[in-house]
């Protein structure tokens, strides 16, 4: 794979993903994207993505995949319409950002017991995992030992911190 293709077409993604969740500008803004997809790369993507099964088969993907530049505002905004679980990120993404605030105010306390990443790794997955079908075996795992339900994501990833 080549790096920095994955990370390419996850900003040029996200700014139709965004708008088609109905997120306000100031929600996870472009610029923080782009930092953090720069400061992690393909590799560290694949990585968090491993748990969900979404780095299985991505390389020849990526492979067929065009030009993230090539790839019209249009049919960005046709394909984010198609995905189904779309209407669930605002929620979960302000679930994210409270339960990260939670863990952010608290890590001084947390550094002494445990490496912050591991809490930052653990969120990233929760972030994502109800947008895939291994994702969501993921919740249900969750669900039973923090005593929540699996149905609603935003609130098992509140419970988390």
């Amino acid at each position: 794979m080549t790096e920095g293709r994955l990370m390419k077409l996850v900003k040029a993604g996200y700014p139709h993903v965004k708008e088609g969740a109905g997120l306000a500008p100031w929600v996870l803004p472009e610029y923080g994207l782009n930092r953090t997809a720069d400061e992690v790369g393909d590799s560290g993507l694949l990585e968090v993505s491993q748990p969900l099964g979404l780095a299985e088969g991505v390389e020849q993907l990526l492979g067929m995949a065009p030009e993230p530049l090539d790839v019209s505002a249009q049919d960005w905004q046709d394909a984010v319409k198609k995905w189904p679980p779309l209407s669930q990120v605002g929620a979960v993404v302000a679930a994210f950002i409270e339960a990260s605030g939670l863990v952010m105010a608290q890590r001084q306390v947390i550094k002494a017991k445990v490496d912050p990443m591991v809490i930052c790794r653990g969120l990233a997955i929760l972030l994502f995992a109800p947008f895939t079908d291994k994702g969501r075996l993921l919740l249900e795992e969750m669900s039973d030992v923090l005593g929540e339900q699996a149905d609603d994501p935003a609130d098992l990833i509140r419970s988390y911190a």
